[in-house]
Formats: structure tokens, sequence, C-alpha cells
């Protein structure tokens, strides 16, 4: 039981030590960007296609998050987001993830130090598009 003790206490002062150093713990921080499609966005002159892409990337980040200052779609056209691997992580249209607002957006995050936008739109007509203001990182 001693061995146990002098083992939590020991365990104890290297976490109190370490919090008191004075230095700063980072877990994440909030970048701002400025990212937008054209507003309005063109939309496509028959079918379905790829009308603005964009790319973020941050070499020290292990996750990424979206701050959608503004996020206007028509019905039909979607964002797409996908990793540097070109896998899909996410596919948007609205009302995002039941959100009826379009302004002030939060995505989920993304475990990947790159993304990739892909604005589709078909040629229904088109709105404002895609306003990033800022980004979430994780290390």
């Amino acid at each position: 039981m001693k061995i146990n003790y002098l083992f939590i206490l020991i365990i104890l002062n290297i976490i109190l030590i370490g919090c008191t150093s004075g230095e700063k713990l980072i877990a994440g921080e909030t970048i701002n960007v400025d990212i937008q499609s054209p507003h309005p966005y063109a939309d496509s002159n028959s079918d379905t296609k790829i009308v603005w892409t964009s790319e973020l990337k941050n070499d020290n980040a292990t996750w990424l998050r979206i701050h959608f200052n503004k996020l206007e779609l028509m019905d039909g056209d979607f964002l797409i987001i996908k990793d540097k691997k070109g896998n899909i992580l996410e596919n948007i249209t609205l009302p995002y993830r039941g959100n009826p607002r379009n302004e002030n957006i939060w995505t989920i995050p993304y475990k990947t130090n790159q993304l990739i936008f892909e604005l589709h739109a078909d040629s229904s007509g088109n709105a404002f598009g895609i306003y990033i203001d800022s980004y979430g990182r994780g290390f």
C-alpha cells in the first residue's frame, strides 16, 4: 500500500508542476480566414456540376472545424467537404443539420489537417453562396 500512495503522490506532483509552470497549454484555437465563393455563385448550364472550389490547410492541426459567416444555397445545390485524400467528409445542403439559419454556423470537427470545398450547382438558379470567416483547429 505504501508504494501505491507514493506513486500517486509522484503523479500528483508531476501534474501540479506541469500546471503551474507558467506555460500556456493550448488544445485548439480559432483562426480568421477569408474564403468566399462568388456572390452570387454561378449556376450550371445543364446538369449539376462543380462551380467553385477552394482549399484550407493547416499543417499543425489534427482536426479542423469550419465557421460559416454565411451559407446560402439554392434547393438542389450542395457543398461537399473532402479531406486531402478526396474522401467525402460531409455533403452540406440547407438547412444545415436541421438549422434553419444560414448565418453563424459551425460545422462538426473533421479529423484532418486539410479540407477541400466543392460547391455543386444545377441550372435552377443561384444564391449568395459561401463565406467562411474562421476555422477552429486542434492539436
